[in-house]
């Protein structure tokens, strides 16, 4: 509602009827821009997917809107019916029907890409390569790249107090047996 209601308010310099079809325009729209930027700058398929599929949702609901616009019987929260007087100005509310239709189609077409396309994004989307712990050019990630080998080894690990590397002894510490392969501590 208040994507809608906000069309209105930045169109209110233009024409009055693009001002009443932007209601449902920026519905439409908004989710539609975000998809652009998730997959042109960000490269991003599986938001630009996910944004289709809230523009077509929206479509959905403006074909409702649309189609009502002859009978206006839905529960509207104040105001006049956008698409009734819209339709009604420009002489086409016998359209309401078909208009509503096409939206709709739109839709539904939209939100099929839209599943195709998350499916693609969550299968296709590249690995993302694991960063080593610290900071680069710190002495703990210094440390260990300068020694690949010893901290490839199971246990190494990078102390929080000195910055250095460390390794766990398997007798060490109240968990002794648990990093030996004895499992959890037992009680009693």
């Amino acid at each position: 509602l208040a994507i809608h209601e906000f069309g209105h308010v930045i169109t209110i310099p233009l024409p009055e009827l693009v001002t009443m079809v932007m209601g449902s325009g920026m519905q439409i729209l908004l989710p539609l821009f975000l998809a652009g930027v998730f997959a042109f700058r960000e490269r991003d398929p599986l938001g630009a997917a996910l944004c289709l599929g809230w523009s077509a949702t929206c479509m959905q609901d403006a074909s409702v809107y649309i189609a009502d616009a002859s009978s206006q019987q839905l529960q509207l929260i104040g105001g006049l019916h956008d698409w009734a007087y819209t339709l009604d100005r420009l002489g086409a509310m016998h359209h309401a029907a078909g208009l509503a239709r096409l939206v709709w189609t739109f839709g539904l077409l939209s939100l099929i890409c839209a599943f195709t396309a998350c499916g693609w994004g969550l299968v296709a989307r590249p690995r993302r390569p694991q960063r080593m712990i610290g900071r680069a050019g710190s002495d703990s990630a210094t440390a260990l790249a300068a020694r690949p080998a010893e901290s490839a080894e199971l246990g190494a690990f990078t102390s929080p107090a000195t910055g250095s590397p460390e390794r766990l002894s398997a007798g060490a510490g109240p968990d002794a047996g648990y990093f030996a392969g004895g499992g959890p501590p037992r009680s009693g």
